[in-house]
């Protein structure tokens, strides 16, 4: 069982969807017309196929149009040349037969009546003339000819366009018999022989509106011409027309001399700086403006479970075992800090201490100094060397000559905080008694301030145990904030790193003073190995979608920037180079709009007909659009070059 639905030539495709969508029947047969307008674009086909598969009705296009059927099957609709070739009983079939044969039958025995009564009384009544009827479809039925009229058509370029619109469309004119038997016709040699006129003569043309409703759909038919032939007036307008064109050759138009006055010259000048201004604003209104369209698409919300495969082996992402390319990254890493010392000591004695540096600029050979050897400060407070040291000789490094050096520790020779000095220059009071020189260029500088000294009673500042403990928690963290700074440097923005992935080595730790020694402030050194395995973002982003889209199935795709992706926690294994990325993917997901059929469809239409055509996607909930510039906006261009469609999701 199935629904027949009757198209016009010129019906819209919006209103054929409205049809489809109200058969009650499953199965629907749309007869369509020759160069009907649905089945001169690809795009309306498809819409209508696409519209059908979502009601789940099977349609059929019947169809004489061979181009358009070519179209029909292109666009993959299944198509007839008759309707009765169309297997199954028809449902609601109200369709009213045209009065287009009766009209026709009618008037052409009005015809021959007619014409039979116009040879009363003469012996051409008794002879029946050869007439000849011509079919000729005309375009516009406002153009009816004034039956009031008698005078003939007699203007020779009006007969000489009708010849050559005869002889184009040649192949559409015919002569018939009673019997309807059809014979071909020369042209020429039938302007030679017709007489037109607008009533009464050789050439007789009636029009007749006929207006048939059915659906809300206006027909026009137009009824058929009656030629008749007559020798003797054909002869005698053939040499009148002869006469008439030997007359035209024959006068010569003489040149007029003509000179144009300085209003006429102002009155062309104002005349072209009008036409084209017109012309600029035709142009502006035809290729200036551009329309936006934002559409808003439904959405759902889809979400996964995903275990993916970080492998330092693989070049490429591997869809099928759910693997992706990853990269193994070992790098050392050294931090160092000064802290200052908080613990206190109470101790009744306590010599001020410190570091000095011992020049030789005497020798060459070297000065050895033992332990409590004098130095005496610039101020005369006298320290003496904790250890016994040798001041290396002079060195010569190409013309220049270097002092040998050496650090040593010093301790202040009595305590008391007048011996907490700052840096000083340091004479060895045991050189004296060697002579001047060797006094003056052996001596020792301090860079820092002494500390520790004090009276009897006094606390001082010492380094405690939680001073070091609490400076190695510090580097610690340190170390591994910069570890996971630094690797991400050495890995790029598109690579991802989970902290999961990362392996810090047991770090060593070096402190500048040991535990109760007295100073303000000591320094601690931490040092260790960091490595990571590390995948790119986008190798991710593509095999989770793809692990997604399979999962929602259809085709649906997911809306643009909706993608989230939450890592859980992930293994590690840096013998084999393996990585497993745990992690929980969602998005958004809508239907796939084929937006260049979209813009094919919306070009050209107002925003009526624009809201019209959008209602056939059932997907696309709203529509937004935006005109540039404004005051030319109430159309969307014509040209699909102008139009911007955007997606959005809701």
């Amino acid at each position: 069982m199935h629904k027949t639905i009757y198209i016009d030539i010129d019906e819209e495709i919006t209103s054929i969807v409205d049809g489809l969508r109200n058969a009650s029947a499953k199965e629907v047969v749309i007869v369509v017309p020759k160069r009907a307008m649905l089945i001169q674009s690809i795009v309306n086909l498809k819409l209508l196929k696409k519209e059908a598969e979502r009601l789940k009705k099977e349609i059929v296009i019947a169809t004489q149009d061979k181009l358009g059927k070519l179209l029909v099957e292109k666009a993959g609709i299944e198509t007839e040349q008759k309707l009765e070739n169309v297997s199954g009983k028809e449902v609601d079939f109200n369709f009213e037969q045209p009065e287009t044969d009766s009209i026709g039958m009618e008037l052409e025995t009005q015809l021959k009546g007619k014409n039979r009564l116009e040879n009363i009384g003469s012996q051409e009544f008794f002879v029946e003339k050869e007439t000849h009827k011509i079919q000729q479809n005309f375009s516009n039925p406002e153009n009816d000819l004034d039956k009031k009229s008698p005078e003939k058509l007699i203007n020779t370029e009006l007969v000489a366009e009708a010849g050559i619109s005869l002889e184009k469309k040649k192949s559409r004119f015919s002569f018939c018999s009673d019997k309807n038997i059809k014979k071909e016709f020369d042209s020429d040699e039938m302007i030679k022989k017709m007489d037109i006129t607008q009533k009464g003569m050789g050439l007789e043309i009636n029009l007749k509106d006929n207006k048939i409703k059915k659906k809300s759909e206006k027909r026009k038919i137009f009824q058929m011409g009656v030629v008749e032939e007559d020798n003797s007036r054909s002869q005698s307008r053939v040499n009148k027309l002869e006469k008439y064109y030997n007359n035209k050759n024959n006068l010569e138009k003489p040149e007029k001399e003509f000179s144009v006055s300085k209003k006429s010259w102002k009155a062309l000048v104002w005349f072209g700086i009008l036409a084209v201004l017109v012309i600029a604003l035709a142009a502006a209104y035809m290729f200036l403006p551009t329309a936006k369209i934002k559409i808003f698409v439904k959405t759902k919300v889809q979400s996964i479970d995903v275990d993916i495969k970080g492998d330092t082996s693989l070049s490429e992402t591997n869809f099928q075992e759910g693997l992706i390319p990853a990269k193994l990254i070992v790098r050392e890493e050294e931090v160092s800090k000064t802290f200052n010392a908080t613990g206190k000591s109470g101790s009744s004695s306590q010599k001020a201490h410190g570091t000095v540096t011992l020049y030789n600029e005497y020798s060459s050979e070297s000065q050895p100094l033992v332990t409590t050897t004098r130095l005496l400060s610039s101020d005369n407070k006298l320290f003496r060397l904790i250890k016994g040291v040798t001041i290396p000789g002079m060195t010569k490094v190409g013309e220049e000559t270097k002092p040998g050096a050496i650090e040593a520790e010093v301790m202040a020779d009595s305590s008391g905080e007048e011996f907490n000095i700052g840096a000083t220059t340091f004479s060895i009071p045991g050189f004296q008694g060697s002579g001047s020189e060797k006094y003056a260029k052996i001596y020792a500088k301090s860079s820092k301030e002494m500390t520790g000294g004090g009276k009897n009673g006094n606390e001082v500042i010492v380094i405690s145990e939680s001073d070091i403990t609490a400076a190695r928690n510090e580097i610690a963290q340190e170390l591994k904030n910069s570890s996971l700074e630094n690797i991400k440097k050495d890995a790029g923005e598109s690579m991802t790193i989970l902290e999961d992935a990362i392996n810090l080595a047991d770090s060593t730790y070096v402190v500048s003073n040991s535990e109760g020694e007295a100073v303000k402030q000591f320094t601690l050194t931490g040092k260790t190995s960091v490595s990571a395995i590390v995948f790119g973002e986008e190798d991710f982003k593509k095999i989770a979608s793809r692990n997604l889209l399979k999962a929602a199935g259809g085709s649906e795709i997911i809306a643009d920037n909706s993608l989230k992706i939450e890592f859980g926690k992930s293994e590690v294994d840096f013998l084999t180079g393996i990585l497993s990325i745990k992690a929980n993917i969602s998005g958004r997901m809508r239907e796939d709009v084929d937006l260049d059929i979209l813009k094919k469809g919306v070009a050209g239409k107002n925003e009526k007909e624009l809201s019209e055509y959008l209602s056939i996607y059932s997907e696309i909930e709203d529509a937004e659009i935006e005109y540039h510039p404004a005051f030319l906006g109430s159309r969307v261009p014509s040209s699909e070059k102008r139009i911007t469609i955007e997606v959005d999701s809701k």
